[in-house]
């Protein structure tokens, strides 16, 4: 009953590895150690030029497909007939030079593509000697792409090991899972039973970080069989992050509104309110009115679960927010409506501000004011600019004094030079700088 959504897909490779390594992620690639030794003669890629023994069985072309059979038995030729073979250490070298040189991002991105097509010719003994031959050079920043293709591309044929290398790379954790997450990525896909029990056997080892891993884990075990990836959801910690984007992995999956309910109905079993709103909210980005109409139907349309929509409809750009805060005002009593119009403001805050503004103004709200003072208090930290030009809109003195000192406090921990010019600017600068003196000597 289940039918698979059709993701749509980069035409260019290139595109994945800028989110993948480009987005402003920049790791030191950590060094790697040999967990199980193979017979040749690695070298620093300092000598490569000089010394080839115990690689002339690795030649391969570096701009094209490979003299050596690839892993699928097809033996290509160079480009140019000319060209001669080359050993496997100086083509690391060759493709190291390349992504570091600097001539635009337009030619980077060719460049990433074009080790991409090198790597994915090599086989698996080929991938681990290239692993060890960047082993002396693995800590520095310019071979962090490199050395994660490598790495992704090992996962193909032993992710085990390729995780055993993971874990011996560095100390830093941040670092390590970083790596970790692109085998297990590769891994979930071809063997995510496999995959899954590694991530419960050492999800501990990588605390915060491990959340990270199960969005693509999740996406692969329901690809396979939905209904036990369902189940494997207790299985998950307590981070409600974390079965967040295990949710968010298996409703990839899903194309209709029919799958959404059958999803529903399965995780029901399971008593476990978290995995209910996790999926009424990813239900809720696709079709709110048809997660409401079931919620409707099953009398659990309570309060928490009206939040969960509420924040995801309006979080959904193509999605009216006027339309979802209109019904959300609709289900509660006279005696929440204050407290459902300040969980309107911090959504807005959340996705557009001014439009709050705007909201605010068309409304027939008795209190206005109090709306207001939530909807620039909530945008302090993620739009401090418009908090700041919207509290002279406060007509009540003390909650402008109430708004300012919260603004001050956000701007004080996330950019102290803003800070500082909006105290200087405010009728309550003594107070603010006062109160920031005595939070200086209280830390």
């Amino acid at each position: 009953m289940w039918s698979a959504m059709n993701l749509n897909k980069s035409v260019f490779w290139t595109v994945s590895v800028v989110m993948a390594f480009g987005g402003g992620y920049y790791l030191a690639a950590p060094k790697l150690s040999r967990p199980d030794p193979l017979k040749s003669d690695i070298v620093s890629h300092s000598n490569s030029e000089q010394t080839t023994t115990g690689l002339q069985s690795s030649a391969i072309s570096i701009n094209s497909s490979v003299t050596a059979k690839t892993r699928d038995g097809i033996t290509a030729k160079h480009k140019d007939p000319g060209q001669a073979d080359m050993p496997l250490q100086k083509m690391i070298v060759m493709l190291l030079d390349e992504l570091s040189s600097e001539d635009g991002e337009a030619t980077y991105y060719a460049q990433l593509a074009n080790a991409w097509g090198v790597i994915s010719k090599l086989d698996e003994t080929q991938l681990y000697e290239a692993l060890l031959f960047l082993q002396s050079d693995a800590n520095k920043l310019e071979n962090r792409e490199l050395l994660a293709m490598l790495l992704t591309e090992y996962s193909r044929y032993a992710p085990e090991q390729a995780m055993s290398l993971m874990e011996q790379t560095t100390d830093d954790i941040g670092i390590r899972s970083f790596y970790a997450r692109k085998v297990l990525a590769q891994w979930s896909k071809q063997e995510p039973q496999s995959a899954f029990n590694w991530y419960l056997q050492n999800k501990n080892n990588y605390q915060r970080y491990s959340d990270g891993f199960v969005s693509g884990l999740f996406k692969a075990l329901a690809a396979n069989d939905i209904y036990d990836a369902v189940d494997k959801l207790n299985n998950l910690s307590t981070s409600r992050f974390a079965v967040q984007r295990a949710v968010s992995g298996i409703t990839a999956n899903l194309s209709s509104n029919d799958d959404f309910a059958a999803m529903l109905e399965r995780a029901r079993l399971q008593n476990n309110e978290r995995v209910n709103k996790a999926i009424v909210a990813q239900w809720a980005k696709e079709d709110p009115y048809a997660a409401i109409e079931w919620l409707d139907s099953r009398n659990l349309n309570n309060k928490d679960m009206q939040k969960t929509i509420l924040t995801k409809w309006m979080l959904n750009s193509s999605q009216n927010p006027d339309a979802a805060v209109d019904w959300y005002l609709q289900q509660g009593l006279s005696d929440d409506s204050e407290k459902r119009v300040n969980d309107i403001m911090r959504n807005f805050a959340r996705v557009d501000a001014d439009a709050g503004l705007k909201w605010l103004s068309n409304s027939s709200l008795a209190n206005k004011q109090n709306a207001l003072l939530s909807l620039i208090t909530s945008s302090a930290g993620m739009n401090p600019d418009f908090a700041i030009k919207s509290i002279p809109m406060i007509d009540d003195e003390q909650q402008q004094r109430i708004a300012s000192t919260r603004l001050y406090r956000t701007l004080s921990r996330n950019d102290p030079q803003k800070a500082q010019s909006f105290a200087n600017s405010s009728p309550f600068k003594d107070e603010l700088l006062q109160t920031n003196s005595q939070r200086n000597k209280g830390s």
